[in-house]
């Protein structure tokens, strides 16, 4: 593994301008590294899961009792994802290939066509 792999997988953790900088490195890259690839994945799918937690509270919102009880619980669930976002991001700093726990191999399925 090149550096300028390593330095693609803790770019793409860096908000989502960073996760586009990343992409855009990434593809111009002439040597594609499998552990740019699988970060790039992992980090665009703490992004999405970061996004999706409002979105869904706003759809549960109207419901009595389950509106209040996913806004308390999205706090926590914030935690976890920035959590998650933290080991990825060491993982990357560590040339490490690992999967962030829970949601790390979903992310690897649902993402596959990201190269």
């Amino acid at each position: 593994m090149n550096d300028n792999a390593k330095t693609i997988a803790v770019i793409s953790y860096i908000t989502l301008i960073g996760w586009i900088v990343a992409i855009i490195m990434h593809n111009n890259d002439q040597h594609k590294t499998e552990f740019a690839s699988f970060h790039i994945r992992q980090s665009l799918g703490l992004i999405l899961s970061w996004v999706c937690i409002p979105l869904i509270g706003l759809f549960v919102s109207f419901v009595p009792f389950v509106g209040w009880f996913f806004g308390i619980a999205s706090v926590v669930v914030y935690i976890g994802v920035f959590v998650l976002w933290i080991l990825g991001l060491m993982s990357a700093i560590n040339k490490e290939q690992k999967e962030v726990p829970l949601l790390g191999s979903i992310y690897q399925k649902i993402l596959k066509d990201i190269k």
